[in-house]
């Protein structure tokens, strides 16, 4: 989304100098909130305040408003969870203990946020991001579903899985399905969001320690859609039905109060999204076809 800059002081300490622009960096195309940065500053520093487990992001060292510029602790040696693709690209990968517990670890930290309480000064403050939240719906509700009539209109002779994810997707289920997550997308709550949680933002560290970043789609909003999303990319990534199942229960374990069901639905948005949309992900097309033909036999039932 953003321009970015790592940068190594005297002392040799690394940062991350972070600029939002009005429009996505990888999409110029794509006009964008400026203010993003100002909303992931705030959340960094709600996180050190009220968060049990703040040492689970790095620290906001530095913020010039004026020119939308944040400067935040870089996490050295660590890589971001793009690699978890590759279970679903590779049938021969199998998922580790310690991998489970990191991933266990990172639903902990969410069950957390999302309980973290917030008093009426608090949600009346930058957090609420409401056009980064509305840029985020769009993207998960409104863009794959363009794109896909775009390309049965512009193809002389469409694929096949996606003449029948055509015609799934124009089904009265199908549209009453979106038309309710829009209007729970758009109620606002007193929950406090990651609003982009996903693999890549999630850092692994040598030592086995859990780094979150990139908070710039907070928002108040439901807890099922962060949690959604995340269980969503796990499938993604080919992580073994068992190994989720004991994910959800450990988020759920610590936030009781999330909804299965409604979980369960962001999940399959965001899978379709993931496949259809703007932003791919970097899984082979044979586990790419065979999600969406799950969705596609869940929504023509």
């Amino acid at each position: 989304m953003n321009a970015t800059l790592k940068v190594v002081v005297s002392s040799g300490k690394s940062l991350v100098v972070k600029q939002s622009r009005p429009f996505v960096k990888k999409f110029p195309e794509l006009d964008a909130p400026e203010d993003r940065i100002l909303a992931e500053a705030a959340f960094y520093s709600l996180i050190q305040e009220r968060h049990p487990q703040k040492e689970s992001m790095p620290k906001l060292q530095a913020l010039d408003e004026a020119n939308r510029l944040a400067i935040i602790d870089f996490e050295e040696e660590a890589k971001d969870g793009s690699f978890l693709y590759a279970f679903g690209n590779d049938n021969s990968l199998a998922i580790t203990a310690d991998l489970e517990k990191s991933l266990i670890t990172i639903a902990e930290w969410l069950a957390e946020l999302h309980t973290i309480n917030v008093d009426d000064q608090l949600q009346n403050t930058r957090l609420q991001n409401l056009e980064m939240a509305e840029f985020q719906r769009n993207q998960t509700l409104e863009v794959p579903f363009q794109k896909l009539m775009f390309q049965m209109k512009a193809t002389l002779v469409p694929d096949t899985l996606y003449v029948e994810a055509w015609n799934a997707f124009r089904t009265s289920g199908f549209l009453a399905a979106r038309n309710s997550l829009d209007t729970r997308f758009r109620r606002s709550t007193k929950t406090l969001l990651h609003g982009d949680f996903f693999p890549k933002n999630w850092l692994f560290l040598p030592n086995g320690k859990i780094k979150i970043i990139d908070p710039e789609f907070c928002f108040f909003g439901p807890a099922e859609y962060d949690l959604g999303v995340m269980i969503a990319h796990l499938h993604l990534a080919g992580i073994p039905p068992e190994s989720i199942a004991r994910i959800f229960t450990a988020y759920t374990t610590k936030n009781p109060a999330a909804d299965g069901l409604l979980t369960d639905s962001f999940a399959r948005f965001e899978i379709i999204r993931r496949i259809i949309g703007l932003a791919k992900l970097p899984i082979a097309e044979n586990k790419a076809d065979e999600l969406l033909k799950n969705m596609v036999a869940f929504f023509s039932q």
